[in-house]
């Protein structure tokens, strides 16, 4: 008597994907031999891709296209045991090929690419698709972007390309052109706010931080910094403590985050300089209006382009305690400016 597999856990697309997901299923006989899942960050392109990634594999495909989830294929992809499946995932990057340049980071790099090369050329295991499923295409180095387009423009027979990218204008042209793309959209808010609460209590401030995207949103839970969020954003709303002392007590606080706080309020508070209304801070409009009707934007500009001007050292900093610094001083100098004005 044979057993009957147990049932495999398989991703299933996000609720708000199901029109983008229904689509791709109809021509499901058809589809080209890549695609490119584009959109916002933190809306779910990872989980659509390794769902589609599932269905194209699965033995025993529902009617509505998703993975049965008990079939041998799906158990060896939840087991990261398929053998006609390849995940492409981010790398430190190193300087290969004579390159100078090192660039601090992370990085899809050559070397993943010409691995993947050998994979494709294989004959399938189970006399089906083999699936390559590449993480991030905006994040390809030269050299590898370089090498994934020879393999795209020379596809191999039976070889199914899902690319994911949340910078679309950081993917190589070339490679775009040799791709379908597939525009997933980010869901309404309700919608958002009701996924969230099947996964767990996120609150709607976290949301908002995210922008609405709801996989972020997740994301900044789990990180647990909200402490030290809630912290900051007191003292960008009345910057009078001295900065030194401030970022004595964020010691673990990872630069990154500090980054994306700071300027996600800069975004809102010029946005409320122009009279639009905060993305990111709404529940913090009264403190926007407050600080804006103070505010003088080409300095705002200025400080903004000071915290971006920072974004390649995010990580690797020299010394992330100074970097902060340089961001609280500049953002408590707008203010004394006009205090002293």
């Amino acid at each position: 008597m044979t057993d009957t597999p147990a049932e495999a856990r398989v991703q299933q697309p996000l609720p708000w994907h199901a029109d983008a997901w229904q689509q791709l299923h109809l021509r499901r006989q058809r589809l080209p031999h890549a695609l490119l899942m584009t959109g916002y960050a933190g809306i779910g392109k990872q989980q659509f891709a390794q769902a589609l990634a599932a269905s194209l594999l699965c033995e025993q495909v529902q009617t509505n296209g998703h993975a049965c989830g008990h079939c041998t294929a799906c158990n060896w992809l939840a087991q990261g045991t398929h053998p006609d499946f390849r995940r492409i995932g981010l790398a430190v990057e190193a300087a290969e090929e004579g390159e100078a340049n090192k660039r601090s980071g992370q990085w899809i790099s050559i070397g993943q690419i010409r691995d993947l090369a050998e994979f494709v050329q294989l004959s399938s295991h189970r006399q089906g698709l083999r699936v390559v499923l590449l993480e991030a295409a905006d994040r390809l180095n030269s050299y590898a972007a370089n090498a994934l387009l020879k393999t795209l423009e020379e596809p191999p027979e039976r070889v199914m390309f899902l690319l994911v990218s949340d910078q679309l204008h950081r993917v190589l042209p070339t490679i775009r052109s040799r791709c379908q793309q597939v525009l997933l959209p980010m869901p309404e808010a309700q919608q958002a706010r009701q996924w969230l609460q099947t996964q767990g209590q996120v609150p709607d401030a976290l949301l908002d931080l995210a922008g609405g995207m709801p996989l972020l949103a997740q994301r900044y839970q789990q990180e647990g910094w909200s402490g030290e969020w809630q912290q900051v954003v007191e003292w960008l709303s009345r910057p009078k403590q001295e900065p030194v002392s401030l970022v004595a007590g964020w010691s673990k606080l990872p630069l990154p985050a500090l980054h994306d706080w700071i300027s996600k309020w800069l975004h809102d508070l010029l946005q409320v300089t122009s009279a639009g209304m905060p993305r990111y801070y709404p529940a913090r409009q009264e403190a926007l209006q407050t600080l804006a009707a103070r505010a003088d934007r080409q300095a705002l500009l200025a400080c903004l382009n000071t915290v971006q001007q920072a974004k390649p050292l995010l990580t690797h900093p020299l010394n992330a305690k100074l970097v902060m610094e340089q961001w609280l001083f500049a953002y408590r100098g707008l203010w004394q400016k006009r205090a002293a004005g």
